[in-house]
């Protein structure tokens, strides 16, 4: 059966491969005799053409031919052949000759009107007798023409004597011949009718063959329901593996930071006891000293008080004295050496006092200027802005050219900006005064922040994901504004028709038993930031967009580093461009 189905799909394709090959010979033709022609026609301007142009008018398969005639350099009496087509009547210009086929339906007086004085050549088909210039017909695989002389007179075309002959010269001959076309028509459609009939008998043979595809097809769907199952459970375990795979990772590394830090802890643990060794051994060495000299002192006064019992009363008085003396002077000498070393020490501990008292004075100096700086931030600059603004608002713009109307939108704009400069130099200055910690949840300041933001959210579209996060011992205020600012951030830098998507972390770490402290994690899948400014975003008014691209003071970041230092961590950034960036500070725990 299948055989036979071959069979039968084959006959179907040959039959259609045929008609396509006639319709190709007969376009061939037409092409042939459309170019023929342009070789029996005189044009009263020909001297003026550059080129010879054939417009097509719809969309005949005529076009196809006659572009290959183009392209193989085909010419018209020396001058290069160029082929247009055209959809329209109101489309045709700058063209030399136009053929038409009725099967379009396009208004062959239309186009006589619109080419009327032009000395374009129109070329016909099927058309009525004398109703175009030149009209062909296609009888028995053979081309009939007529010529409309008065016409071709009127547009001033001369054709040759030997085309004047083999056209047709009456109405009843035009007529008969169209007569015999439409016989030659019936008897197509006879054949037309046949082969109709046995396409219906091949058609029925086809749907029996079809029922019995469709049933091999919905048993191969089920076998591809199963193969998509299996192929659904290798990929679930895949995903699984890939998880875990990620999970090892990240415990090796922590596992490496960790193994780092315990390093570093332990060489300095090393330097210091070297260190106190050092100091040991010449505090050793000073008491040794110490010793030496008083037992040599011991030994000089066993022999003098031998002396003093040989010697009499005078002598002995002589001797005492010297002895008296001499352990003075000793006794003075070691005074004076010990006097010598703690004045030493202590010139040296007060120089450390001073240098630690000027930095004081600076840094209270530095402090005070910080506080005049947010005073005049916030009343001084502020009010000559709040002039501008005032007189920018007084102004009357309808009054004014658009030159005048731009430059005051320009200081509008630019009162803007400095005010939210000033404000925000305002904030960074006073960061960590009169800071209480407590303890803060962090999901709960994460609902807060998600609040506050809800407005831009939900008008971006972003989907916001918090997994559980810990409670900390922080500052409320200033923790809620490092939340913000980071997914303010993620949303403000997001990529052209991309949904926001921004996934908030947390785990614990911990260095050595009594050194812990929560890792905070918010990634986004933004415009990202490339690998040397990562370093750069967290200096204050450090911006690396246009402000016509993103809106800004060139703080935000340099807040957040600020908040993260006063609570003793580290805020670092990890990106890249056009795949987004991920966001780590840590807080102690």
């Amino acid at each position: 059966m299948s055989r036979k189905f071959s069979i039968l799909f084959f006959l179907l394709f040959l039959s259609g491969f045929l008609l396509a090959q006639k319709d190709e010979i007969r376009s061939k033709q037409r092409a042939i005799f459309i170019y023929n022609i342009t070789k029996q026609v005189n044009w009263p301007n020909w001297d003026e053409f550059e080129e010879f142009t054939i417009a097509v008018l719809g969309k005949d398969p005529v076009l196809a031919e006659l572009q290959k005639m183009e392209a193989d350099g085909r010419e018209v009496r020396e001058k290069s052949l160029k082929v247009k087509e055209f959809l329209s009547v109101d489309d045709v210009r700058n063209v030399q000759l136009v053929y038409v086929h009725n099967r379009f339906n396009f208004d062959i007086g239309e186009l006589l009107d619109k080419v009327s004085g032009e000395n374009v050549l129109i070329v016909s088909e099927d058309y009525g007798f004398n109703e175009s210039m030149i009209n062909m017909i296609e009888i028995d695989n053979v081309f009939q023409f007529e010529v409309n002389k008065a016409r071709l007179e009127l547009e001033k075309f001369d054709i040759s004597r030997s085309f004047a002959n083999l056209a047709i010269s009456s109405a009843e001959k035009w007529q008969e011949l169209y007569l015999k076309s439409s016989e030659s028509l019936e008897r197509a459609k006879e054949k037309v009718a046949e082969q109709q009939a046995l396409l219906n008998t091949q058609q029925q043979q086809l749907d029996f063959q079809k029922s019995r595809i469709e049933a091999q097809i919905r048993q191969i769907e089920v076998r591809n329901k199963e193969f998509r199952d299996l192929r659904a459970e290798y990929e679930r375990l895949k995903e699984q593996n890939a998880e875990q795979d990620r999970l090892f990772a990240e415990k090796e590394v922590a596992i490496k930071e960790a193994e780092a830090q315990l390093l570093r802890q332990q060489k300095e643990r090393k330097d210091r006891q070297e260190e106190i060794e050092r100091m040991d051994r010449i505090l050793q060495q000073q008491a040794d000293q110490l010793s030496n000299q008083e037992s040599k002192i011991d030994e000089q006064g066993i022999v003098l008080g031998k002396q003093k019992t040989e010697l009499n009363n005078q002598r002995n008085f002589t001797i005492l004295f010297i002895v008296l003396t001499i352990t003075t002077i000793t006794a003075g000498f070691f005074i004076w050496v010990n006097y010598r070393i703690k004045k030493k020490a202590h010139i040296e501990l007060e120089i450390k006092n001073e240098a630690i008292e000027a930095q004081s004075r600076e840094l209270a100096a530095q402090n005070q200027e910080m506080e005049q700086f947010a005073y005049v931030a916030s009343h001084d600059l502020q009010e000559p802005l709040n002039t501008i603004a005032s007189i920018v608002n007084l102004v009357k713009v309808e009054k004014l050219d658009e030159v005048d109307k731009k430059s005051i939108g320009f200081i509008g704009e630019s009162t803007s900006r400095m005010r939210m400069l000033i404000r925000g130099l305002l904030e960074y200055s006073q960061l960590g005064k009169n800071v209480e910690f407590k303890r803060v949840s962090c999901n709960k300041v994460i609902e807060n922040v998600t609040s506050d933001l809800a407005k831009v959210i939900q008008d971006t579209g972003t989907v916001l994901k918090a997994g559980k996060l810990p409670v900390v011992q922080a500052h409320e205020v200033e923790l809620t504004l490092l939340f913000q600012n980071l997914i303010s951030n993620a949303i403000k830098f997001r990529k052209a028709d991309i949904t926001p998507e921004i996934e908030i972390k947390a785990k614990k770490k911990e260095t050595k038993p009594n050194d812990k402290y929560w890792e905070f994690s918010i990634s986004d899948n933004g415009i990202g930031i490339e690998e040397k400014f990562l370093e750069k975003i967290f200096i204050i008014f450090k911006r690396l967009h246009a402000k016509s691209a993103y809106q800004g003071t060139g703080i935000g970041l340099a807040h957040c580093k600020k908040i993260v230092d006063l609570h003793g961590g580290n805020i670092w950034v990890e990106s890249e461009p056009d795949r987004g960036s991920t966001f780590y500070f840590t807080i102690v725990g």
